[in-house]
């Protein structure tokens, strides 16, 4: 499922071309299959070995990805500048 909002225009553009109708996705769920494919490629898992610390991180240049994903799996989202990116 497409969630990305650039693709999204991108794709209504195309199917307003040839007279198909656009279909959203639907809202994330706790559980969605989406986000391990997400997480996949964006993602990333680290260990502080002197805290004992798990962090789980996805990053991506566009916000309204991540802001989706805060309220059904906590977390914080902040800017990278040198990136131009969030993470």
């Amino acid at each position: 499922m497409i969630r990305n909002p650039n693709r999204i225009l991108q794709l209504g553009k195309i199917c307003e071309k040839y007279g198909i109708d656009l279909k959203y996705p639907k809202p994330l769920t706790f559980d969605n299959a989406w986000f391990s494919g997400f997480f996949d490629s964006d993602g990333s898992i680290y260990l502080n070995l002197m805290s004992g610390q798990v962090f789980i991180t996805t990053s991506q240049k566009n916000k309204f990805i991540l802001d989706i994903l805060t309220p059904l799996y906590g977390g914080t989202i902040y800017p990278m500048t040198k990136q131009e990116a969030f993470k």
